[in-house]
Parts: structure tokens; C-alpha cells; sequence
């Protein structure tokens, strides 16, 4: 082989080196990328899994139990304003739509 023809090989050696360190660059991005997300969604799932006491939760920590939208915050905070505090769990079926359907899905997660 002439020097010409080293010289070119060697370039093509270089190139290909250079993208296939560049392409490993990018999966390892990709990869750094989805274990962050995964990461924020765990820590996502342990706050939707936290108790919550019914006698403090404001109406966004309220709508992150199962059935409960805006609305029903929004009456079991009325209903804790004008009767008090709960003094059980039950006395969430007093709320206008609660009922045991509601307070079986997240009795697990309420406190007083």
C-alpha cells in the first residue's frame, strides 16, 4: 500500500471511531435520560401512596385520592368548615358524594 492509500484508511479509521464514540455518547444520554424519569415517576407514585389526613388536606392534596375531583374537595372541605374536624373516617359518607365505594378505594391512604 502506498502512502496515499495508508493515509485514507487512516482517515476513514478516524472517522468511523469518532462517530461510533459519538453515537455511545448519545445512548448514554438516552439512557441518563430515562432513569431520571423513571426516578421522578417513583417519586411521583410514593406521594399519590401517602396518607392523608382529612382534617388538614387542602383541596389539591384532596383531589389526589381516587374519585375525588374539584367538586368533592371542595364539600368535604365544607363540610370539615361547618361540622369541625372528623372525628372518624366514616363520617366522610355525611359528605354529599361520598360513599362506601369512595371510602373503600381510599381508606388506606385517609387519617384523622
Amino acid at each position: 500500500m502506498n502512502k496515499l492509500s495508508k493515509l485514507v484508511c487512516l482517515i476513514l479509521l478516524s472517522l468511523f471511531s469518532i462517530t461510533v464514540i459519538a453515537e455511545n455518547n448519545v445512548l448514554e444520554n438516552e439512557v441518563q435520560s430515562k432513569k431520571q424519569v423513571n426516578e421522578t415517576v417513583k417519586l411521583q407514585d410514593v406521594a399519590d401512596l401517602s396518607p392523608i389526613n382529612i382534617n388538614n388536606a387542602d383541596e389539591t392534596t384532596l383531589t389526589s385520592l381516587t374519585g375525588v375531583g374539584i367538586t368533592r374537595a371542595k364539600a368535604i372541605i365544607a363540610y370539615r368548615q361547618t361540622q369541625g374536624k372528623f372525628k372518624t373516617l366514616d363520617e366522610l359518607l355525611k359528605v354529599k358524594g361520598i360513599g362506601e365505594q369512595f371510602l373503600a378505594k381510599n381508606k388506606a391512604r385517609l387519617t384523622i
